[in-house]
């Protein structure tokens, strides 16, 4: 859905360094050094920083030439086949080529929201039998999200928030982004525009439904602080879901 990205926002992801919890316990817990890693929306490489020196075989991808750049930038003492343009929608890999995959920051959501099974089904592909993949998606019940995109009652003597909420309804085509959301609440998905870039949000029922028609079993879903739990009411207070699911042996592909 964003297919351009500014030299500026590469330049902020650039910036960027740190895991959050599920990842972190991701790469200790089920990585090891001889596993071979491919790191979907790798951005400017903040994941790379972590994932790179602890496996034997890592590879990062992502859709966009001016983070590909970044990248290289970032890490010119790396290898270049350790990174390569790609959509995620059909990526330029064998089959069951990788122990463990990644699709972090929310990358998944990127991605038009028909095509969003097409991206799995590419997961499940390059991914080995008992292999594991940890993605993360924005949360359509989160608790704050209203007050992250909608006026609050403040918001109304300040020009520059008046200004915000004009354009964020311009490009949701829609004269109340809170009903927008409503409507993507009741239905357990929808297709929101920040102030940046257009995100699907998604609820957690609907997401491990969507990993069903897919094909993925064993699903585990993590808040941003690391608990795991399967209760939409403890989800509520994550922005966004990690949701790790390993490729089961004989799985169909």
């Amino acid at each position: 859905m964003n297919q351009r990205t500014s030299k500026a926002r590469a330049a902020y992801y650039a910036g960027l360094a740190e895991l959050y919890v599920p990842e972190r316990r991701f790469l200790e817990t089920l990585v090891s050094p001889s596993d071979s890693f491919l790191d979907i929306g790798v951005g400017a490489g903040r994941t790379t920083l972590h994932v790179e020196p602890r496996v034997a075989r890592y590879v990062g991808v992502d859709y966009s030439p001016e983070m590909i750049a970044a990248l290289r930038r970032r890490f010119p003492a790396l290898p270049a086949e350790r990174f390569a343009l790609a959509d995620a929608r059909d990526l330029p890999f064998e089959d069951a080529s990788f122990d463990r995959t990644m699709f972090s920051f929310n990358g998944l959501d990127y991605v038009p929201r028909a095509d969003r099974g097409r991206v799995l089904s590419e997961v499940r592909r390059v991914t080995k039998d008992d292999g594991y993949f940890l993605f993360s998606t924005h949360n359509i019940d989160w608790e704050g999200l209203d007050d992250s995109l909608c006026l609050k009652r403040e918001d109304w003597i300040r020009p520059r928030s008046i200004a915000r909420h004009v354009r964020m309804c311009v490009r949701n085509r829609t004269l109340s982004v809170r009903a927008k959301m409503e409507a993507a609440r009741r239905q357990g998905y929808g297709v929101v525009a920040g102030s940046a870039v257009r995100s699907c949000y998604t609820s957690y029922g609907r997401q491990i439904a969507e990993l069903g028609a897919c094909g993925f079993a064993a699903i585990t879903a993590f808040a941003l602080d690391g608990a795991e739990s399967d209760d939409p009411t403890v989800l509520a207070k994550s922005p966004f879901i990690h949701f790790l699911t390993r490729i089961e042996k004989n799985q169909a592909r």
